[in-house]
């Protein structure tokens, strides 16, 4: 899963903890940054948290103004006490918001060509006598 961050500043994300094959048990949460991330603040509400079906927690990352400008591995993981686990990964990366500009560096061409095309379809008219000859182009 992929978010865009900001160094110094706060994140909240909501998790949704689902079991697989009718686990039952009680995970507890943690967080790590590959890199490792000097200064980073984390926390679940709650950490520890029984799961039978469906369950909730909130993870808070608070991030130092001097974090690095590259993207940042943070691994989610939850264990139980027989040491099963399950993990995901939350990709930080830099916001891609921002304004294009496309600027031309071309010289402007010293000779302009003018491609002029034309569909002229010529007027057949009969005469009196019904001899066909030309008239004007169809308009």
């Amino acid at each position: 899963m992929e978010r865009p961050f900001v160094p110094g500043r706060s994140y909240e994300y909501p998790l949704s903890l689902l079991s697989n094959q009718g686990y039952k048990g009680t995970l507890n949460l943690s967080v790590k940054a590959n890199p490792g991330l000097d200064g980073m603040q984390s926390s679940f509400a709650p950490q520890s948290v029984a799961l039978d079906g469906l369950a909730e927690s909130k993870f808070s990352l608070a991030l130092p103004a001097n974090a690095p400008s590259i993207p940042q591995a943070l691994e989610v993981k939850g264990v139980d006490r027989n040491g099963k686990s399950n993990a995901v990964c939350l990709q930080l990366v830099q916001p891609t918001t921002g304004e294009l500009s496309v600027v031309s560096k071309l010289a402007r061409p010293s000779k302009t060509a003018r491609i002029w095309r034309s569909f002229w379809t010529p007027r057949i008219d009969e005469d009196a006598a019904g001899k066909k000859t030309a008239g004007q182009p169809a308009q």
